[in-house]
């Protein structure tokens, strides 16, 4: 369980009442968890919509647009990184994971955690020019559900599929979300 409230002192942007992009929290994780719950304990700030997108529709309309930078998406293996006082997560994988048939089974994409790639790699060109395509469909107004979480409410999502994020609030009231 991770608690995220404003913490001029936390290690981790979601502790700011600043927007957070679309993304998934485990992704440093060598498997992550395929289930998140995001639980709202308190919501008496002002804003802070909940914002979700169906990242393997985004992959699918990037697939079909752009095969080449899909294909770096599913190619380029990319180090995500999180830690603080007294623990740190490491992986090392592709953005994007499809199963023998090519359909995709998961989505890791988070722009907070991701690590610099060597710029000596072979195709880390093409990979930053798919990242940089993924990321305008990603943020893309037409692909966000947006919607209040009210103290009590939990979003359940599909953690492989569902990207999460939110839009910047106020800081003047209380609010507190706990994520599993």
């Amino acid at each position: 369980i991770h608690d995220v409230k404003v913490d001029p002192s936390g290690y981790n942007i979601a502790h700011t009442a600043i927007a957070l992009p679309p993304h998934n929290d485990f992704a440093s994780y060598s498997w992550p968890p395929s289930v998140q719950a995001l639980h709202m304990l308190v919501n008496q700030a002002d804003g802070g919509e909940s914002v979700i997108v169906d990242g393997w529709n985004v992959l699918r309309k990037l697939r079909d647009s752009y095969p080449g930078h899909f294909q770096a998406l599913c190619e380029m293996p990319v180090p995500f990184r999180e830690f603080d006082d007294d623990n740190e997560t490491y992986a090392v994988a592709p953005l994007v994971r499809c199963d023998a048939d090519g359909n995709i089974v998961s989505l890791r994409f988070s722009n907070q955690l991701m690590q610099t790639l060597d710029p000596g790699l072979p195709g880390v060109g093409e990979f930053y020019r798919a990242y940089h395509a993924l990321c305008r469909l990603l943020t893309a107004d037409e692909v966000k559900a947006r919607f209040r979480l009210n103290g009590g409410d939990i979003l359940i999502v599909a953690a492989h599929r569902v990207l999460h994020g939110r839009e910047a609030f106020e800081a003047a009231g209380p609010r507190h979300l706990q994520d599993a």
